[in-house]
């Protein structure tokens, strides 16, 4: 069995992965053909995703030398191991691998400046370079060139097949109710880590556990889901009303806004109490397909928005809980109005912008924020009944839990 199928879902990295691998492995087959072998692959992405398991699936499908840089050893001299690795796999005089994990974490420009003298050195020797980092922005540009790392591969966070396929690599492991229904997990679970997914499924068996159960059901699953999310205990008392109905409210709003614009996208919502008081939550599952689309950013902005908006419909309050939704539904706006330049190219903010294209930006993501929060409070206005509806829904679900 290869070692890449102990990676659930990313198809498509893993057959990049086993490519590059192949031309490495057969390189004279590849001489021939006049094919350049690369030099290096550097793996991109937030924690969680399973980048060192990638890396480690490419290493263990090699049959030469490997040298690991460990940063995470207690007094390590980065620059030190990163010069004996490099020492080693030289002197190996096969095709070795050098291996960095957690490349920019608490990396600086003198143990970059390093790297490309190592990389450099090895040019003309068969050593390979592997790493992994968070955000390939950290990197310096002299790095990702051909020569040092050729190929630059982003891991992004799982697609709905990919977190089916993970939940149910892991579930497999344990015994399970024939209620469990993966897809609405990986629905609750849309845009989380794989690591996110392997926790839910472990935290799903300990509520079995307590339960005096030896299989999993549904509503450990959903129990582990809402766990996660909330990233807190749960207060063992109610709390109180007014607080229970603030967050009812706001939560109301996200459900209504999404549901108006997008029928059936909302997986769950809950409220639950904590040490602070009240806190929310809402899942939103949406097609992916349509991810690029403008209308689609426009909704999440609105529905990001909803929750502010009906505190102020409903209670006549300013929403001063939401700080979260605001920063979320601003980075989206900015991206529209910079990145995207959706409403014209003169607010475009390049590396050398002047302070007054930069102040013109800041304007016109303002007037947009206020747009679309006027379009959310519009929307919650016409659909009163049904976010009356949801916000006794929450309230009294929340009740009925806490018995």
């Amino acid at each position: 069995m290869s070692c890449f199928n102990l990676v659930c879902g990313y198809e498509d990295i893993k057959a990049e992965l086993i490519r590059i691998h192949d031309v490495l492995r057969h390189k004279e087959k590849y001489e021939t053909m006049g094919v350049k072998r690369p030099r290096g692959i550097l793996l991109c992405g937030d924690s969680g995703l399973g980048k060192t398991r990638m890396a480690e699936c490419f290493i263990g499908e090699w049959i030469f030398p490997t040298f690991e840089i460990n940063k995470e050893e207690p007094g390590c001299d980065v620059i030190t191991e990163i010069r004996e690795a490099f020492a080693k796999a030289k002197e190996a005089g096969e095709q070795a691998i050098v291996f960095i994990d957690n490349l920019d974490d608490d990396a600086d420009d003198s143990v970059y400046a390093v790297l490309r003298s190592c990389m450099d050195a090895c040019r003309e020797d068969d050593v390979f370079v592997l790493a992994a980092a968070k955000d390939k922005d950290n990197i310096p540009d002299y790095l990702l060139r051909p020569g040092r790392f050729d190929k630059v591969i982003e891991v992004e966070t799982p697609t709905v097949e990919d977190e089916i396929e993970v939940l149910n690599y892991y579930l497999a492991l344990k015994e399970c109710a024939s209620d469990v229904d993966v897809e609405e997990i990986a629905g609750i679970m849309r845009g989380n880590s794989c690591a996110d997914l392997e926790m839910v499924v472990n935290e799903a068996a300990v509520y079995a556990g307590r339960a005096c159960r030896d299989t999993i059901t549904q509503q450990d699953l959903i129990k582990a889901c809402i766990s996660l999310l909330f990233a807190s205990p749960e207060k063992a008392d109610t709390g109180k009303e007014r607080d229970l109905l603030e967050v009812s409210v706001h939560e109301a709003g996200h459900v209504v806004a999404a549901e108006v614009l997008e029928t059936g996208c909302v997986a769950i919502t809950s409220v639950r109490s904590h040490a602070d008081g009240f806190a929310g939550i809402t899942c939103v599952n949406y097609d992916e397909n349509n991810g690029r689309h403008m209308k689609r950013m426009e909704r999440n902005v609105i529905r990001s928005l909803a929750g502010k908006a009906a505190s102020e419909i409903v209670l006549g309050m300013v929403d001063v809980g939401c700080a979260d939704d605001l920063a979320v539904a601003f980075r989206r706006v900015e991206r529209l109005v910079d990145h995207l330049c959706a409403f014209g190219f003169e607010t475009y903010e390049g590396p050398h912008s002047s302070e007054t294209l930069k102040a013109k930006k800041e304007q016109l993501i303002a007037e947009k924020m206020a747009g679309y929060y006027q379009t959310a409070k519009q929307l919650l206005a016409e659909n009163r009944d049904f976010l009356d509806k949801v916000t006794e829904e929450a309230a009294e679900r929340y009740k009925e839990v806490k018995g």
